[in-house]
């Protein structure tokens, strides 16, 4: 009996040992840690799901960026977040739930509590969550650690306009109209395309100085090209009406699927346009109007524009100019130009006194900037990290920027 006694005393013992270990975190840690942050831990499990979906991500664009690569990235914004989170901590800077909350569905442009319910969003929804938090504390650290620096001087702003004097500029412009004629795109023998369009422009100009409007030839024109364009697409006529939008569109997607990736651009695109044209009925017919427009003539890519406006009077009118210009396919071809020049616009310069309010932002804008990358370098020699891999310590590398924990793709 003492014996069985003995024996279930050290039974209850060992059950009880062992549970105890079990909820008191005893056990050995089951998870690899890639770093540690003044004690507080990297798991590689983590870092390692969030990599895989940046690298999945960033290959579509740059597909040399692998796997290691965005380990790599992954694991300094991680390190980075944990610093900031800490010290957000330690200057007792906190954000409220619903401002968090916020936050994400702005970056992500999506409700909150949709993202949420994927737990695997970007590769982790609470390490993606912790880094936004990381950011919005990162703000509040730096209008806290650089109050006195983030305030624009006199000097400061006085030398920020001097040597940008150009943003405070309006330079020359000459306000002119214009009847463009382009050869026929469809044509194969573009030769004989190019003479015919030349010789159209030369009877228009003859129109012209017998006395017909400027303005209606020019309508008359670019009527003329939207109607071929539709034409080949099986449409009659340019859109007249809300009806003739809906019309088009049917017409352009008739037998589409309607899961077709181009389908459902076509339609978000059409949604839009009759949005707009709700907002303002005059759409239809205003782009076929005769456009003016502003050219700067010492930054026009045509030098016979160039010439052409710089010896006009307002009121004059060119003979026919041939000009280079992107058609069909964004392939460089000449067409040809008649202008009519309505005004001289002398260029400006803005007083320092008249855009003080803009220099004070700019200058604003710099020093914040400075601040940024600054106080991130500064966090991270304070911070005490440690890596499992001695090759992950990316400060051994030769890097001199220190980035916002980046988690938008």
């Amino acid at each position: 009996m003492r014996k069985f006694i003995v024996l279930v005393f050290l039974s209850i013992f060992v059950i009880n040992t062992t549970a105890f270990a079990f909820f008191s975190g005893g056990k050995k840690e089951s998870r690899a840690v890639a770093a540690t942050v003044n004690g507080a831990k990297i798991y590689e499990d983590t870092l390692v799901k969030i990599a895989r979906h940046r690298a999945e991500e960033t290959s579509r664009s740059n597909p040399e960026f692998d796997l290691a690569q965005a380990r790599s990235v992954v694991l300094g914004e991680m390190i980075f977040t944990e610093i900031i989170l800490q010290k957000g901590k330690e200057k007792n800077i906190s954000i409220r739930e619903q401002e968090l909350k916020d936050e994400i569905s702005q970056w992500e442009r999506s409700p909150y509590d949709e993202l949420k319910k994927d737990t695997n969003f970007k590769g982790d929804f609470a390490e993606i969550e912790r880094s936004i938090k990381a950011q919005m504390i990162y703000r509040k650290l730096l209008l806290q650690e650089y109050v006195n620096e983030l305030k624009p001087t006199e000097e400061q702003m006085r030398k920020f306009y001097e040597e940008n004097i150009h943003f405070f500029q309006e330079k020359t412009k000459y306000h002119i109209k214009s009847i463009d004629i382009w050869p026929d795109q469809d044509c194969n023998d573009t030769n004989y395309a190019d003479t015919q369009a030349k010789e159209n422009a030369q009877k228009i100009l003859e129109r012209l100085k017998s006395g017909e409007d400027f303005n209606s030839i020019a309508e008359a024109e670019i009527l003329k090209r939207e109607t071929k364009a539709l034409n080949k697409m099986g449409i009659d006529k340019p859109a007249e009406t809300r009806a003739d939008v809906n019309s088009h569109f049917e017409k352009l997607t008739a037998g589409m699927d309607p899961n077709d990736p181009r389908v459902k651009i076509a339609k978000k695109v059409h949604e839009m346009s009759l949005q707009r044209l709700d907002e303002n009925p005059s759409l239809l017919s205003k782009h076929r109007k005769c456009d003016t427009m502003y050219v700067k003539a010492e930054l026009n890519m045509n030098p016979e524009l160039q010439k052409a406006v710089l010896l006009l009077k307002p009121g004059q009118m060119s003979e026919v100019l041939t000009l280079e210009g992107y058609g069909r396919k964004n392939n460089k071809n000449t067409y040809y130009s008649i202008i009519q020049f309505l005004e001289k616009i002398e260029g400006t310069t803005q007083s320092y006194e008249e855009v003080k309010d803009r220099l004070r932002q700019y200058v604003l804008n710099q020093l914040q900037e400075n601040a940024f990358y600054d106080y991130g370098p500064k966090l991270i020699k304070e911070a005490d990290i440690r890596f499992t891999n001695p090759a992950d310590d990316y400060r051994l590398q030769d890097k001199k920027e220190v980035s916002e924990p980046n988690v938008k793709e």
